[in-house]
C-alpha cells in the first residue's frame, strides 16, 4: 500500500472517528432523566419509624442520567410550601439532577394528589411533620440512596419540614428558604433548637421583610443564634417567597449544594453548554478533514490527467 493510499485511509478514519464523537457527545447530553410516581404512609408525629396506615401520600421520584442501582447517590428530599404542590420544585430538580443528585418531592397531606386533611389552621400545621417523618422512612430501604449525603429542601411550610429533620439528626444537610421556623415541635418553637448532631451543614435563605407569621426575621435570627454554624443569607426588602427572588434562591441552592459535596470535578458532562461545544468541535473537525481528504483526493486525478495529455502530445 502507498503512502497516499495510507494518508487517505487515516483521514477517513479521523473523519468516522470525529463524527461518531459528536454524535455520540450529543445523545450523552441529550439523555433524559427517568420520572417514576409512587405512594407511600406518613409517619407518625411520635415516632418516624412507625408508619401511619390511615391515608397515603402521593410523590415523584427523579434519577439521575444514566442511574445505576448499584451506585450510591447524594439525595435531596423537597418540601413545598402550603397550598402550593410538589411541581414548584421543577426548576430545582432539573438542575439538582444534572448534578447527578437523587431527588424525592412530595406533596404535603391535603395538597395535590395526596390523601389527608389539609392543614388549614395554623394549629395543624405541624401535623405535617409526620409526612416529611415518613418520607425519610420510605427512602431507606433503598441502597442506592447516600445516606451520609441526604439533603432536606424546603420553602415556608416545607422549610420547617425540612428543618425538622436536621434537628432530629436525620439529615446532615438542610437549605431553607424562607422557612417556617416558628413552627412547633415538642412544645417549642423551631427556631429554639440547637441542632447537635455531629455532622450539620444548613442554608437559610430569608427576607428582611418576611411577615409572615412563623418566618419572620426575628425567628430567623434567633435561629441563626442558636446555629452559629448555620449560613443566613438575607434578601434585602422580600417579603413571603418573594418571587423577585426566586430565582437566585434556586441559584443559591444549586451553589450551596454544589459546593458542600464538592460535585464541580464531577459535573464536566453534564454540562450541556461543554457539550454542545465539544460536539461542534468534533463536527467541525470531521468537516475540516473531509475537505483535506476530498483535495487529496483530486490531486492525483489532475496529475494524471497532465501527465496523460503530456504524453499524447509526445
Amino acid at each position: 500500500m502507498n503512502r497516499k493510499k495510507i494518508e487517505l485511509l487515516f483521514l477517513i478514519m479521523a473523519i468516522t472517528g470525529s463524527i461518531i464523537s459528536g454524535v455520540v457527545l450529543l445523545l450523552y447530553n441529550s439523555a433524559s432523566f427517568k420520572t417514576e410516581e409512587f405512594h407511600f404512609y406518613p409517619s407518625e408525629v411520635t415516632d418516624w419509624q412507625i408508619a401511619d396506615e390511615s391515608f397515603q401520600l402521593h410523590g415523584e421520584v427523579y434519577y439521575p442520567r444514566h442511574f445505576m442501582s448499584s451506585e450510591a447517590y447524594p439525595t435531596v428530599i423537597l418540601f413545598h410550601g402550603l397550598s402550593r404542590t410538589l411541581q414548584d420544585h421543577s426548576y430545582l430538580i432539573d438542575r439538582l439532577v444534572r448534578l447527578g443528585l437523587l431527588c424525592y418531592a412530595i406533596d404535603f397531606r391535603g395538597h395535590g394528589s395526596s390523601d389527608g386533611e389539609y392543614p388549614g389552621t395554623s394549629e395543624t400545621r405541624n401535623t405535617t411533620f409526620g409526612d416529611s417523618f415518613g418520607i425519610y422512612r420510605y427512602i431507606q430501604e433503598f441502597p442506592y440512596v447516600d445516606k451520609n449525603k441526604l439533603i432536606s429542601f424546603g420553602i415556608s411550610m416545607g422549610g420547617a419540614n425540612a428543618l425538622l429533620l436536621a434537628v432530629e439528626n436525620l439529615v446532615p444537610y438542610y437549605v431553607l428558604s424562607f422557612p417556617a421556623v416558628g413552627y412547633y415541635w415538642n412544645a417549642d418553637p423551631l427556631y429554639n433548637y440547637t441542632i447537635t448532631g455531629e455532622r450539620s451543614d444548613g442554608l437559610v435563605m430569608a427576607g428582611t421583610a418576611d411577615s409572615c407569621g412563623a418566618c419572620i426575621p426575628e425567628y430567623v435570627n434567633t435561629f441563626s443564634n442558636n446555629n452559629p454554624g448555620s449560613e443566613i443569607h438575607w434578601f434585602e426588602g422580600a417579603t413571603h417567597t418573594d418571587s423577585d427572588f426566586w430565582l437566585e434562591s434556586m441559584q443559591l441552592t444549586e451553589l450551596w449544594i454544589k459546593n458542600k459535596l464538592n460535585l464541580a470535578a464531577t459535573t464536566f458532562l453534564n454540562n450541556k453548554y461543554i457539550i454542545i461545544g465539544l460536539s461542534s468541535v468534533s463536527f467541525i473537525m470531521a468537516g475540516f478533514l473531509t475537505f483535506i481528504c476530498w483535495k487529496r483526493m483530486r490531486n492525483p486525478i489532475k496529475n494524471i490527467t497532465h501527465t496523460d495529455i503530456t504524453e499524447n502530445n509526445d
